[in-house]
């Protein structure tokens, strides 16, 4: 009886996380339109970092609460570097095969990006981040080890600068378009936007977390080792955020606005959360954690390449991504790393 209402409150954080996330993009477009901006930018900056702090919260949690309590630090540390890996690795792989899906499915010419200027430049901007995190392992002097947070944080900022300068006076078309003005009348006021934004961006941390909670609880029926629960389990409920917005726009033919958001994110990925993992932690990656990154950089590099040379992204290029998700799952269980 207690699972099966742990099943029923599951499914019920499921659904409040896709209509708060409903709201949540409509605010972001809203944002977007109330300060001219273009709709790549408001995926890539506002849309990512708003719906990246569930995963961000995380692994912060876990490390600090470990350090704050006395409890286990280890295990804290490996929750903390597996939901920061597995950030990335869902995004690259598992959020891109639904948000190609979704298109397929949905919309007629299959066709997910024809402007890929926005994707590819998020990309270039992941790639140096992201290979400067992972081979900070390799670094063993301490100094030179806490100095990289700190590149991380200022590089992701002039990212972001750099982004938005691009972006502002570029609002144009289906991405500035309002769509729940009978839901919200006043919308056009800034003020309201910002309160409908911190509203839903607050109720989805919350709920986020409330699922985590639901989902931790099955891992431990099935006695999942702390490092894979944070590398998959926990990244699975945090990534929902990202994984619904990507959905929610293709289906409204928004692709503009829903592969922005999972290549900002991947940028906000590669930054934000490693430099918190390289500061608080010993960042040691075990061969789990090293074919997850592998599996990242197969992913992106795939992505990369089509929208570099066909000069276009079609959704069975997205789909594909999803590949790489199921031979890192196929691995762990072969392995024997589920005990």
């Amino acid at each position: 009886m207690n699972t099966f209402l742990h099943i029923i409150t599951i499914v019920f954080f499921l659904m409040a996380i896709v209509l708060i996330c409903e709201v949540f993009t409509n605010a972001v477009e809203n944002l977007g339109k109330a300060f001219n901006i273009g709709s790549n930018a408001v995926g890539s900056i506002f849309a990512a970092i708003g719906t990246a702090l569930p995963e961000t919260i995380v692994p912060l949690v876990a490390i600090l609460g470990a350090y704050l309590t006395n409890t286990d630090i280890k295990t804290g540390s490996d929750v903390c570097t597996g939901a920061i890996l597995g950030s990335s690795f869902l995004i690259s792989t598992f959020a891109m095969f639904m948000t190609g899906l979704t298109i397929f499915c949905v919309q007629k010419n299959k066709i997910a990006l024809n402007n890929t200027t926005s994707f590819l430049n998020d990309l270039r901007f992941f790639f140096p981040a992201y290979i400067v995190s992972i081979f900070t392992i390799f670094i063993t002097n301490e100094k030179i080890k806490y100095l990289i947070p700190l590149f991380l944080i200022l590089y992701y900022l002039f990212y972001a600068t750099k982004t938005l300068k691009e972006a502002h006076g570029k609002c144009k078309g289906d991405a500035c378009e309002l769509h729940m003005n009978k839901l919200f009348k006043l919308q056009k006021i800034t003020p309201l936007i910002f309160i409908q934004l911190i509203i839903s961006l607050s109720l989805l941390i919350v709920v986020a977390k409330l699922f985590i909670n639901e989902i931790t609880y099955f891992s431990n029926v099935f006695n999942i080792q702390p490092f894979i629960l944070s590398l998959i389990i926990s990244p699975l409920a945090t990534e929902l955020p990202e994984i619904t917005n990507g959905v929610l726009w293709a289906k409204n033919n928004k692709n503009d606005l829903a592969l922005s958001n999972l290549s900002g994110a991947l940028v906000f990925q590669a930054t934000i959360p490693m430099a918190i993992g390289i500061a608080l932690t010993k960042w040691q990656f075990n061969y789990d954690a090293i074919v997850n990154v592998t599996l990242v950089l197969l992913a992106t590099l795939v992505l990369y390449s089509k929208a570099k040379f066909k000069e276009q992204l079609e959704a069975k290029d997205l789909i594909f991504c999803g590949i790489f998700y199921l031979i890192f799952i196929v691995i762990i269980v072969f392995n024997k790393t589920i005990l």
